[in-house]
């Protein structure tokens, strides 16, 4: 039976792709962050701080910062890979040792609480789903309450509302709430150590549930998943599956290349090949229709209505087509002619379902969910083919 965690059903969130390579084909990344790698020495620098300031011993500043740094040296391989251009290895080891000096100071002698769990494997059921995480720490405060403390190393610092929406804080209290039953008070922290600030939630009962079933959910969609497509977004960067996804595979093949070999290759050219002949088709209708204007203009200018070429000759007649107003260019008579045909009894007859309307609103949830459950029961997927030109970073031609 699969287990579940917060950052297993993110991944199915952000691309179900990657979740697929990740958790079903079981494939190893090739590559590695290093924003993930600097969070990994940043929170094990943290762990010894705290495991050695339960056993009576309190680190120096120094001291922590020697452990992340031999850390860092004897944890760092040629996988670990810079998506931010301009950054370099040593801007971010010097923004994990901010970040540890940063918290160090705002704390010491961490005796806010006494810690219970430090990096600690939690384990639950829900609804007969395995849910597991790692708690980076959980205090006993004075008063006997409990607070869950998660750090955060990222460069993003989130509104209060995505706070209390966590579904990763709120699976670490229903966690320990499952373990320990007498639990009562539990506060959620979020240490954002680039930023030195904090950010707490408390979840009440309701929010808890929701959360609970949010999760099932989306465990239950998973599950019946079949085609687990990518997703392309900005992650993408950070991906380490370029290898095995089709967004990607490609132009990462390509950016290995020298322009010469990358020139021989044949999706190279056919993309090549495909842009010009789209571009030529362009220029040639934007030509056409300049040539259709003129043909227009002249016919006016010397009021004849055909126009002999060599082999063609053309005609320019003006034709007076009847139709009805729009309700978007019109929206004041074509108001005045749906109250004749409501009035009369034909509109029933002649109106047409909005279905590109109608597939939008089940699709976004705007409808009554059991009207929208009855609705997606008729729905039908059909395949199509696209084939779309994009910009890219690289300027080769």
């Amino acid at each position: 039976m699969p287990v579940y965690s917060h950052s297993r059903l993110e991944a199915f969130e952000n691309c179900p792709m990657m979740y697929k390579l990740r958790y079903i084909d079981r494939i190893r990344a090739e590559e590695e962050g290093i924003e993930a790698f600097m969070g990994s020495e940043v929170h094990a620098a943290l762990e010894k701080l705290y495991k050695d300031v339960r056993m009576s011993k309190l680190d120096s500043l120094d001291e922590i910062l020697a452990f992340y740094k031999d850390g860092w040296e004897r944890d760092w391989h040629e996988n670990v890979s810079i998506a931010k251009k301009g950054l370099t290895r040593d801007n971010y080891f010097d923004m994990g040792r901010k970040c540890i000096s940063r918290y160090y100071g705002r704390f010491s002698p961490f005796d806010q609480g006494v810690p219970v769990w430090i990096e600690e494997n939690v384990s639950f059921e829900l609804a007969g789903y395995k849910m597991a995480g790692v708690v980076d720490r959980m205090d006993r405060m004075p008063d006997s309450s409990l607070e869950i403390h998660d750090y955060k190393t990222g460069g993003r610092l989130p509104a209060q509302k995505q706070m209390d929406e966590s579904r990763q804080l709120a699976l670490y209290e229903m966690a320990v709430r499952k373990m320990w039953k007498d639990t009562g008070k539990v506060k959620l922290v979020w240490h954002f150590l680039q930023f030195g600030q904090e950010l707490e939630t408390m979840m009440t009962p309701q929010r808890l549930e929701a959360a609970a079933a949010d999760c099932v959910s989306l465990i239950r969609e998973i599950e019946d998943c079949k085609d687990f497509s990518p997703n392309p977004s900005a992650l993408c960067d950070w991906c380490g599956y370029w290898e095995h996804c089709p967004e990607r595979k490609h132009p990462a093949k390509i950016a290995a290349m020298t322009p010469a070999m990358a020139a021989k290759e044949d999706g190279f050219a056919l993309v090549n090949d495909y842009y010009r002949l789209k571009e030529e088709e362009r220029k040639a209708a934007e030509a056409a229709e300049s040539a259709r204007q003129r043909l227009i203009d002249y016919s006016k200018r010397e009021n004849v209505s055909v126009i002999q070429g060599s082999s063609r000759a053309a005609s320019v007649r003006v034709q007076t087509i009847p139709g009805f107003p729009a309700k978007h260019s019109d929206p004041a008579r074509y108001g005045e002619l749906e109250q004749i045909a409501r009035r009369e009894g034909i509109w029933d007859e002649f109106a047409v379902l909005d279905l590109k309307g109608l597939l939008d609103a089940v699709l976004a949830g705007r409808l009554d969910a059991d009207v929208g459950g009855k609705l997606r029961q008729l729905m039908q997927k059909k395949q199509i083919t696209m084939v779309r030109l994009h910009r890219k970073d690289d300027e080769w031609d």
